[in-house]
């Protein structure tokens, strides 16, 4: 049987799918069958997922223990967008 049936903008229809049909619904409906949510592995991640959107509008705030600031030049360069797809565990030798 087809389902023309939307709630909101989801098919009624692959919700069954979903559940194993109007068996699965019952069961679900029962608590004979329980939902779990999972999370794609990190390789169908979406790319957006690893961004990190950088705000330079706002002026950055030091610890008590920062005296001077160097280079206040510096405060506002950089990239406003960082991927952290490339970021790679890196040891220091010290």
């Amino acid at each position: 049987m087809k389902y023309n049936l939307y709630l909101e903008d989801v098919s009624v229809e692959a919700v069954f799918n979903k559940l194993g049909g109007v068996g699965g619904a019952k069961r679900f409906l029962a608590d004979e069958l329980m939902l779990v949510e999972t999370l794609k592995p990190e390789s169908q991640l979406e790319p957006a997922f690893f961004l990190v959107y950088v705000d330079r509008s706002v002026k950055p705030t030091y610890p008590d223990w920062f005296k001077k600031l160097e280079h206040p030049e510096l405060e506002y360069s950089g990239p406003t967008e960082y991927n952290l797809c490339g970021v790679q565990k890196w040891l220091h030798n010290d």
